[in-house]
């Protein structure tokens, strides 16, 4: 199977995409930096959902820091920005 980057991963829309393509049996990368935009327990609280999959695994990294994620596009088979 493939392995996907979701940035933004402990979103509503990130969060909801990692679920999808793990089901489908998709490695996935998820990545996102935590901010305080909205309530960081909800964030935190999704992320639990994920990260005792075996296919998933989490980076907290901001995405515009480029050298804090230039290694995890190493393998990537696709790329799904989700922000807003």
């Amino acid at each position: 199977m493939a392995v996907y980057m979701v940035t933004g991963c402990a979103g509503f829309i990130g969060s909801h995409t990692v679920k999808l393509l793990i089901d489908c049996g998709h490695q996935v990368v998820g990545v996102d930096n935590i901010n305080s935009a909205y309530d960081v327990r909800l964030k935190e609280w999704r992320l639990a959902q994920l990260v005792d999959k075996d296919n998933f695994k989490f980076v907290r990294a901001d995405i515009t820091d480029r050298s804090s994620v230039n290694n995890t596009f190493e393998g990537l088979c696709c790329m799904n920005r989700v922000s807003s």
